[in-house]
């Protein structure tokens, strides 16, 4: 586990009782912290007497709570004043249970599904049985959380007067024990749950706190990723005002920047509705920001392309070019906020409030067309809205006369800054090689006839087949007779060998075999195709019309195979390249050579010429010319 919820619950606390298998990585961060804790298994209040003492917390986690009035009793009798009962627990309807991702200390996949909680190594309740234990025990003054992606590993906490944006959670990676399934984009399933209000309902954990003072925040975001000099986290209090504060002593300097940066910003913003948000010091520690109100600039995007009304989408899109332009293409600005994303901004009554504007500096490398690439990037990768909309994110990247020659150096840039915030070694926990994909098992196939009288929205199919040992079959009857085929996936970072490719003449009705192959990706000297780096494109074509089309092929999708195969392909290539550039160096020293000679004739024929000029314009060649015409007339030669 990562250790950010237990940290902002417990603060400063001295003594800390733990119950559960799971709370034991709880008992280790303690150790490492000098924090008094002591462990339990099983739910025993006779333990807790038997220690004599109260705690600062008291966390269950994962573990049964008996029907015996236990919950009660531990808050009014071994919590000290401002004491804390933490309970912790999975839901067993949570979206990862349903992605196939194994708890800490599970063995099966989907084993909350089966109604044998008691088989289960943990505990799991839903929301509404935390409420119904609660009640039952008489707990009356509570707060229940929403830990994201789950409990082990914290990165946001919602609550029920602050709950999740559609778009907001789209971590597709997080840690897991042994192995996991990852069956569907978790996004896309939590951003229509939010649309009907059922987030809360299917979070993949909860944490309750109760007794003593509660938390008077309503989210809490943990950005301790990064260096340790830049590590933060962000309150909301309250719905009323926003927190920043620093996550240890290294990190102060980092917060107590902010307030100047604002009034370079509000400086810069002068003149468009661009405004930042209000930033208050109260500590070397903490700076206060107001709460805003509105609608976030990217979920307005979202709204437009969902609609496919691409209109109002490059309208506002427009607005904000013409905003970043008009703030920074002067070369007056005292400061760069480079995470001017979309994002960050919130649109109320007309207003840009730009929320978050940490990462501000003073580079004159760091231009507008790199904020806007910025902006694009973030919003292209994290909504799946835009993926939808558009093919690639050079389309965008081209609306926004974001040139290609300027991409290595903006790419560059935005390496440099990553490297210059993000933890040197962390370790998140998460093993690719360990996830059963969908994709492992299951492959989308478009294909799409390209006959003119073919091209409309409905010359196409799409077609999703099982992927069985690698292999692929497939045969659909396409929309209309066609003599050229373009088949594609969405997925990169993988090869196609072993293709073999027929299509139905109806005419003569018979299968008949493609005339021709045409590839985006490398091709091997054994007909493998390779797409490291695009998605999967080939066109097929055919010398008769064909409504019907049966293929199979060879699919690989692991890493290290597709590394082997892009090493065999080099091993090719280069030395037919070594070869055609020695070839290219041989006939570009025989072109000089023979350029040598045919200059060396060139200037003999000069000679030559001014010779017979010499000649032509001499005396005795124009006297020889009045007697050539007297001999034409004595003779009657004309």
């Amino acid at each position: 586990m990562n250790a950010n919820w237990f940290e902002w619950l417990t603060g400063m606390d001295k003594s800390v009782y733990c119950i559960g298998d799971r709370c034991l990585s709880v008992k280790e961060y303690c150790s490492k912290c000098n924090i008094d804790a002591e462990w339990s298994k099983d739910f025993d209040v006779e333990k807790l007497h038997n220690t004599g003492r109260k705690f600062d917390a008291v966390i269950l986690w994962g573990v049964n709570i008996p029907v015996k009035n236990h919950l009660a009793e531990i808050v009014s009798d071994f919590l000290t004043n401002d004491g804390k009962l933490i309970m912790v627990y999975d839901n067993p309807l949570g979206v990862s249970m349903f992605n196939g991702f194994i708890p800490a200390g599970e063995k099966k996949f989907f084993a909350t599904f089966n109604n044998e909680n008691q088989k289960c190594s943990n505990t799991y309740y839903r929301k509404d049985e935390i409420e119904d234990v609660l009640k039952r025990e008489n707990i009356t003054g509570y707060r229940i959380y929403y830990p994201y992606p789950n409990a082990d590993y914290t990165e946001t906490i919602y609550s029920d007067k602050h709950m999740p944006e559609k778009g907001e959670l789209h971590i597709e990676e997080y840690p897991f024990e042994t192995y996991r399934m990852q069956l569907f984009r978790e996004q896309n399933l939590y951003d229509r749950l939010i649309e009907a209000g059922l987030f809360e309902k299917f979070s993949n954990s909860y944490i309750v706190v109760a007794g003593g003072s509660l938390p008077c925040a309503d989210y809490v975001k943990f950005s301790n990723e990064r260096r340790e000099n830049l590590n933060i986290y962000t309150e909301l209090i309250s719905g009323s005002h926003v927190l920043k504060c620093a996550s240890n002593e290294k990190s102060q300097k980092h917060i107590s920047r902010l307030g100047q940066i604002y009034v370079g910003l509000q400086n810069s913003f002068d003149g468009t509705p661009l405004k930042a948000n209000v930033c208050n010091k109260i500590s070397d520690a903490c700076v206060r920001f107001d709460f805003v109100s509105g609608k976030r600039l990217d979920v307005m995007l979202d709204e437009a392309l969902e609609e496919q009304d691409k209109t109002s989408f490059y309208k506002i899109l427009d607005k904000y070019l013409e905003y970043i332009h008009k703030v920074y293409d002067s070369g007056n600005s005292e400061f760069m906020d480079i995470d001017l994303i979309f994002q960050n901004i919130i649109i109320d009554n007309g207003t840009w409030n730009v929320i978050d504007y940490e990462w501000t500096y003073d580079d004159k490398r760091y231009t507008a067309g790199f904020l806007i690439y910025r902006a694009i990037r973030y919003y292209y990768y994290q909504s799946p809205s835009c993926r939808n909309a558009f093919e690639n994110i050079n389309q965008l990247y081209e609306y926004c006369g974001i040139l290609s020659d300027d991409m290595d150096t903006y790419d560059s840039l935005e390496y440099e800054f990553q490297e210059s915030i993000v933890a040197e070694h962390r370790d998140t926990g998460y093993s690719d090689a360990n996830v059963i994909k969908l994709s492992d098992m299951m492959m989308d196939i478009r294909i799409e006839c390209k006959n003119k009288e073919c091209a409309d929205d409905n010359g196409f199919v799409t077609c999703q087949v099982p992927v069985i040992n690698d292999n692929v079959i497939i045969e659909t009857e396409l929309p209309c007779a066609c003599e050229t085929l373009e088949l594609c996936t969405p997925d990169t970072m993988i090869a196609v060998g072993d293709l073999c490719v027929q299509g139905w003449d109806g005419k003569n009705s018979t299968w008949v075999d493609t005339t021709g192959i045409k590839s985006v990706g490398m091709k091997t000297d054994d007909n493998i195709y390779l797409y490291p780096d695009t998605p999967f494109i080939m066109t097929l074509d055919f010398a008769v019309p064909v409504n019907r089309i049966r293929m199979s092929m060879k699919v690989i999708t692991k890493q290290k195979d597709i590394i082997t195969i892009m090493q065999k392909w080099q091993g090719e290539y280069l030395p037919r390249l070594d070869a055609a550039e020695h070839k290219v160096d041989e006939l570009t020293q025989l072109c000089e050579e023979r350029m040598t000679v045919i200059d060396e004739y060139r200037h003999i024929i000069d000679g030559y010429r001014q010779e017979l000029n010499s000649v032509y314009n001499s005396r005795g060649w124009k006297m020889m010319e009045k007697m050539r015409g007297l001999k034409s007339v004595l003779t009657g030669k004309n």
